[in-house]
Formats: C-alpha cells, structure tokens, sequence
C-alpha cells in the first residue's frame, strides 16, 4: 500500500489500495450507554466493568466511532454506509468530512449498505427527507431488506424482544428510510461481486443480511468488517459476551467466532466501522484469547 496520508484536522485517513483509492472519513460516534447490558447482557455487570476499568476505559458507557469508507475507482466513488444522518448529536458528521476530504455529495455514484440499523442507514436522507446523494446508486442485501419489510420481523432470537416499543420504533423508522431510498435501491445476493472490485460476505446473526466486504486490486485487500464487532475491549476478548442489538443473538456469536479465526489466521488488513478512529488494524490470538491490533502511524503524515 502507498500514500497514506492522515490529517487529524480533518477527518479523513488516505490510502491506494492497488488501483483503488481509499478515504475513511469519520461521523462521529454513537454512545451505547448504560455498557452493561447493551455489551455482554448474559454477562454480570461488575464482569464488563472490571474489564474496561483494566483498559483505561468509561465504565458506565461505551463510545461508538462511526468510521466511513469511500472506495475510488477511476469515475466511480463507491461510499460504505452512511453514518446516522441527523439521529443523535455525537454524529452526522459525514457531509462535512466528505467536504473536508474533497469531496460533494453529488460526487457519489455508489452507496453499499451493509445492514439497515440506523447508524448506517440514516444519513442517506438529509433532515429534510430528500436523498442526501441524489446522484447515487445504492445497493443492500435482499435477505435484509426482506427482514425489515416483512410485516412482522422476527426478534425472537434477540434481547430486544423484552422491548416491544423499541422494536416497533426502530423498525417504523428504518422502513420510513427504505421507502424513501426505493427508487435508487438494487438488491444484491449474497456472494456477489460488484464493481469487480467488493465481494459481498454473508455474515448473520447482527441482522439477517448483514454483510462483510471483501475489498480487492490486484494482489492487495482489506475486509471491511462492518458491525462484526462493536467494541476493542469487549468482544475480541470475549466475542461470546455478544451485543444486545443483535437480531439473532446466538447466531451473531458464532459468526463473530468464526470470522475471527479466519481474520486472525489470513493476517488480512481489516477495517472496523465501529473500532477506535480511524478502525484499521489486525487480528492476532494470544493464549486462546483474540486481540486487537490496531494499525500505528509514525506520524500525522506517514506512508506505507
């Protein structure tokens, strides 16, 4: 890889991937507050707190960077996800970082959706519901736009069906989204390739369509590793602890563990949407345990 170049006053991380051009941009972030049980809800509190205390961290919450991708290729601008749009106050930074990294909205020809919760779904409208990339192409997963439009989604397997209001808000607002975003909206399979450049990975369990993106030119990638993992501290260590958003909360476990084994043993460069600024790093196992290893920089200015 070559050219990176990280300006910390203006959100944006920039790097070549073979003949692929790549900024992360940052939204802000999310706070997923109180940590117990929305990190590990079968886990006992003091369990969570002790482990985050032990890494320097808040105890009574967990900060969620939303770190954004935007592919280049030749004409094309390929965005990952679009940040919470207007949702909390912590985020919806996108349009500006996009500004900031040079770039327009107008410039987007592509948006990828990797799954519809709210903190990637809600910036493709702008607060006044019209589409936020007007220009853009956006593609999801069929099986996940089936789950949120079914007339009744199954949460059976996941915490939040002890909180029927939450469940019915989230999904009233994620199909208000949808409806908007008709018009531009392809659904992919599973597997697919698109812009021969982003294999689509099928890995349940977040939500039912919830997809990891394997990015590739040449004989270079990185995996974008979407909502697989949602804290540095927590689910490398423990990935059974699990995450109470989770739709199928079993499910998301063993997909997180066998994701985990792959990523650790391929050594490949991932990209966490949620991970600590700007989310790039490795998986490593040290006695039985996974870890985190997030990328360094020799300065604001270093290259590969």
């Amino acid at each position: 890889m070559t050219k990176n170049k990280y300006n910390n006053s203006t959100n944006f991380n920039r790097f070549n991937l073979g003949e692929l051009e790549i900024t992360i941009m940052s939204d802000g972030y999310q706070i997923m507050k109180p940590a117990h049980p929305i990190f590990g809800p079968t886990t006992k509190p003091e369990i969570i707190k002790e482990l985050l205390q032990q890494n320097f961290r808040q105890t009574e919450q967990v900060n969620l960077s939303i770190n954004i991708m935007l592919i280049k290729k030749q004409n094309q601008l390929i965005l990952i996800d679009s940040g919470l749009g207007s949702e909390e106050s912590t985020a919806g930074y996108l349009q500006q970082s996009l500004i900031f990294a040079g770039f327009k909205s107008t410039d987007i020809t592509d948006i990828i959706i990797t799954h519809c919760h709210l903190d990637h779904i809600a910036g493709l409208v702008n607060q006044k519901k019209d589409l936020a990339f007007p220009n853009a192409t956006i593609y999801l997963a069929e099986t996940e736009y089936d789950f949120w439009t079914s007339s009744k989604p199954d949460f059976s397997k996941s915490f939040l069906q002890n909180n029927p209001a939450l469940i019915s808000k989230m999904v009233s607002k994620i199909n208000d989204l949808l409806n908007i975003i008709k018009p531009k909206l392809k659904l992919t399979k599973q597997d697919a390739v698109l812009f021969e450049c982003i294999r689509l990975i099928s890995a349940p369990g977040h939500t039912p369509g919830h997809t990891l993106l394997d990015i590739f030119s040449h004989d270079e990638k990185i995996l974008h590793i979407a909502d697989l993992i949602h804290s540095d501290v927590l689910l490398f260590t423990h990935p059974e602890w699990g995450f109470l958003f989770d739709t199928d909360f079993d499910l998301a476990i063993t997909t997180r563990k066998n994701m985990l084994e792959i990523l650790e043993k391929s050594k490949v460069l991932i990209f966490a949407y949620h991970l600590p600024w700007p989310g790039l790093g490795h998986v490593s196992c040290d006695h039985s345990a996974f870890k985190w290893i997030p990328k360094v920089y020799d300065t604001p200015f270093d290259q590969y």
